[in-house]
């Protein structure tokens, strides 16, 4: 029996988790998804930062290991170590985007696109959606695509015609098949809950390593 949302907080941890997968896999709750990465991510940070002085040491760099899926880095006795803040960030943005990718071919098949690392048109969206200050190309990208990828489907759709296919309102207006004013109203909208959604993880992964 799933748990409703008032008693989750009361379950430890590892029902908790297994609640909230249940949500995203039966009811596509992205709220649901959303926390349980958060914390997943939240796992390996503190493993990174117990192994040593500072959770940073001179070994691998933040590409070197990018590939691993989180789950499977949580079942391993040892995780990487790292030369700086920076490649410690890098990392776990990789991390949370490569999750997220599992879970969502997972649970989405091929209907939404998995490859983004290169977003057209992703400062300006991130400059509008109150994003990250200037950081690593590739970094960049991966806290966009696992911002974009947390968002609804509609808010998902107009942020990707007006910013990343750089669609004018009338364009995006045509494609949805909705009024100019609408359109504007949707953008509003979900640039907020991007905002949300990088403020969420910044102070997730960022605050790890700063």
């Amino acid at each position: 029996m799933v748990a409703e949302p008032d008693s989750l907080d009361s379950l430890p941890a590892e029902q908790q988790a297994e609640v909230l997968l249940q949500r995203w896999q039966k009811d596509g709750d992205l709220e649901a998804l959303d926390r349980l990465m958060r914390d997943q991510i939240g796992q390996l940070r503190l493993r990174i930062l117990n192994q040593g002085p500072g959770g940073l040491s001179a070994s691998l760099g933040a590409t070197d290991a990018a590939n691993e899926v989180v789950v499977k880095l949580l079942d391993q006795d040892s995780v990487p170590k790292f030369v700086n803040p920076a490649a410690m960030r890098g990392y776990l943005w990789r991390c949370a985007r490569n999750l997220l990718i599992d879970r969502l071919r997972a649970k989405r098949g091929e209907n939404l696109r998995l490859d983004g690392t290169a977003f057209r048109g992703s400062e300006e969206l991130l400059a509008v959606s109150g994003g990250q200050a200037e950081r690593d190309r590739a970094e960049l990208n991966d806290a966009l695509y696992l911002a974009m990828n947390l968002l609804s489907d509609s808010d998902r759709e107009v942020l990707e015609f007006s910013y990343l296919q750089e669609m004018s309102v009338k364009e995006t207006a045509e494609e949805l098949g909705i009024a100019p004013e609408a359109v504007k109203m949707r953008l509003v909208r979900a640039r907020r809950r991007l905002a949300e959604r990088l403020a969420q993880w910044r102070e997730l992964v960022e605050g790890a390593s700063s």
